[in-house]
């Protein structure tokens, strides 16, 4: 059935009057695949396909609204090839979010092109060179200097820098075990933002924590935060 919805070469009509075994044949394909469509499309979905005879002109048609046609699978490969010749590791973008996002945006550069070929060592040295380098300049360097620069993988590379964020996380840790481990608060803010305060909550920081920096984090500040935000939150629905 798959080579029936498929098929570039052959198109099915449904037969006014069934002549020959062949056509008979051929006419029943067609109508169980419709039916098979049919059966399982939403009714906005079925709305857009209800006049089509056959189960290829259906699937065309599907294929067509869903992922586009040629024209705008080029306009949508050009748009994420230029957002991944453009990316870059944001202020205090963790590896696992920076290699998450290229990895995004690769994908939807393949569902746009499936020809598309982009090889490991491309892939790896791109990541590389993304590094935000005020952090990873010495690292960068070192890899840069390997004698295996040339065989790189995105593997061997996410390893080699999570290692790194890993220990200098433990690090830090372990320099001031009382301290925390994320900063959630900014520099001042004006008198009239906030009257009884120096300093001003950052939202952002707080929604771009990642998994590990709350690992990092001891039971006794986690407590801290959690008792802020219950208080902060009982006061707000007591106003």
């Amino acid at each position: 059935m798959r080579g029936h919805l498929v098929s570039k070469t052959n198109d099915y009509e449904v037969l006014a009057s069934r002549v020959g075994q062949e056509q008979v044949d051929q006419h029943n394909t067609n109508s169980r695949a419709c039916s098979v469509l049919f059966s399982s499309l939403k009714d906005c979905e079925f709305e857009r396909v209800s006049d089509c005879s056959t189960a290829r002109e259906i699937w065309q048609r599907l294929a067509a609204y869903h992922e586009g046609t040629p024209q705008v699978k080029n306009r949508l490969y050009e748009t994420h090839k230029r957002e991944y010749q453009n990316l870059v590791q944001l202020e205090g973008e963790s590896i696992d979010s920076l290699f998450a996002r290229a990895h995004s945006i690769i994908n939807k550069m393949k569902a746009n092109k499936p020809t598309m070929v982009l090889d490991d060592l491309e892939r790896a040295i791109k990541l590389l060179y993304a590094l935000d380098r005020k952090i990873w300049d010495v690292k960068v360097n070192a890899i840069q200097e390997l004698a295996t620069l040339d065989t790189l993988t995105v593997d061997e590379l996410y390893s080699k820098l999570k290692s790194s964020e890993l220990d200098t996380q433990i690090q830090a840790k372990l320099r001031n075990p009382s301290a925390p481990s994320m900063a959630l608060v900014t520099g001042k803010v004006s008198s009239g933002s906030l009257a009884n305060t120096s300093h001003g909550f950052s939202l952002s920081s707080l929604v771009s924590v990642t998994d590990e920096q709350l690992e990092v984090l001891g039971d006794d500040e986690l407590a801290l935060i959690i008792s802020k935000f219950s208080r902060f939150h009982n006061n707000h629905l007591n106003r």
